[in-house]
């Protein structure tokens, strides 16, 4: 289901009703109307209902983002409270609470079995269903104008709107299951930021050609970030393979666009956290300086956990049992022979030694000698598995945080 405060607006127009919006992502989740009550305001999807007396008060315990409802017209005071939430203002005696909270129920409802129905009622000329397409038309195409007369023309643009210009993530997992993608597929999130945000702009040139067969990728752009949704199955590919194919698309266009994909998956019940985990790897990507083409998730996951274990700890709080003295007996050695330095190439190449001897232009023997050294010194046992993932989290945790392994604590 898509539902924005703005369409809900429009929908309850015979209560002269206005939308007050702070937060535009949070406003598109609307799945639900509910007496506010005693509840603990924080549902994004919920669509918090109260009397105009009662705003301040509900607005106080209302989670940042959260919708409310206001049947009658509130003090200028009461509604300066709410500057961190969203609040539909409907013009109604508080008497008709009741009533005012049904058309709100009956008007969500329309929206709740799916676009593919709405677009079915507009072909047939159901007055009510074009007035819901054309409202939705304009808020989600903008200036472009909307074929409110015409019912398969609404109807067609409708349909195009729910397949190549997707706007909430409800609406794709909608338009997914009307495409009939299977659940054991597997699919790929793959995101991108560009300078510029023209998104909407670019979708007709990056789109693949429309034809009757069920595409194997979706584009969704949203406010600071592109989201394109790829089902691996059908685009017989492997999940590196669709990333950079889709990175080289977004780079013809903008030679500074970043780009991010997740971890490959089949729980499309999870999309949105599969969305946030390739929009994570992007910023990995920025925040690391990193010149690649794509940002994986998977080659990036050490470095989420460190960052966000960085916000509650310093990292030498993340080194492990030994790492600390290593650091202190290097401290005014000679950089040349950097036992601390060996061990993080070594870290590097995944403790693998044939490598690591190559990256340090040194002998077996030597690599041997300063391996046999850095045991001895922290007391480490470097084939457990533990600790080379300590290890590997700890060098994650320095490279973030720009200190140098090589300075005392």
């Amino acid at each position: 289901m898509f539902l924005s405060m703005e369409i809900l607006a429009g929908d309850l127009a015979q209560w002269h009703a206005s939308a007050h919006v702070r937060n535009a992502e949070g406003s598109r989740q609307i799945r639900y109307v509910t007496p506010a009550g005693a509840l603990p305001l924080d549902d994004a999807t919920a669509l918090y209902a109260m009397r105009a007396n009662e705003l301040a008060s509900c607005a106080s315990r209302a989670k940042d983002g959260t919708n409310l409802l206001c049947v009658g017209i509130p003090d200028e005071e009461d509604l300066l409270a709410c500057e961190a939430l969203n609040v539909l203002i409907l013009d109604a005696p508080e008497s008709d609470f009741d009533r005012a909270l049904k058309d709100c129920a009956e008007a969500i409802a329309w929206y709740a079995d799916g676009f593919t129905n709405l677009a079915d009622a507009v072909e047939r000329g159901d007055e009510e269903a074009m007035r819901r397409a054309a409202a939705l038309l304009r808020y989600c195409l903008h200036d472009e104008p909307t074929q409110d007369a015409d019912p398969s023309a609404l109807a067609e643009q409708l349909n195009l709107l729910l397949h190549r210009n997707i706007t909430s993530w409800q609406l794709l997992e909608d338009t997914i299951a009307d495409w009939g993608w299977d659940l054991l597929d597997e699919y790929l999130c793959v995101t991108s930021t560009i300078p510029d945000g023209a998104f909407r702009s670019m979708l007709a040139t990056i789109q693949p050609e429309a034809t009757d067969n069920t595409p194997a990728q979706v584009y969704l752009p949203q406010e600071e970030y592109l989201v394109v949704v790829v089902n691996l199955t059908h685009a017989k590919m492997g999940y590196r393979e669709a990333a950079s194919e889709i990175a080289v698309r977004l780079h013809a266009l903008s030679k500074e666009a970043r780009v991010g994909a997740s971890n490959p998956f089949s729980e499309l019940q999870d999309l949105y956290y599969y969305g946030q985990q390739a929009k994570s790897a992007v910023q990995m990507s920025i925040a690391l300086s990193a010149d690649e083409d794509v940002s994986i998730f998977h080659d990036r996951f050490l470095d989420f956990v460190a960052l966000h274990l960085l916000e509650t700890c310093p990292p030498t709080t993340l080194f492990p049992p030994g790492y600390s003295r290593l650091r202190n007996y290097e401290h005014g050695q000679a950089r040349t022979s950097s036992l601390l330095h060996f061990l993080d190439s070594y870290i590097e190449h995944d403790f693998q030694m044939k490598p690591t001897v190559a990256a340090e232009y040194c002998s077996r023997t030597t690599a041997f000698d300063k391996l046999r050294k850095i045991k001895q010194i922290t007391g480490m046992d470097l084939d457990d598995p533990n600790t080379r993932a300590a290890l590997r989290l700890a060098t994650h945790a320095i490279r973030l945080s720009k200190i140098s392994p090589r300075q005392p604590e």
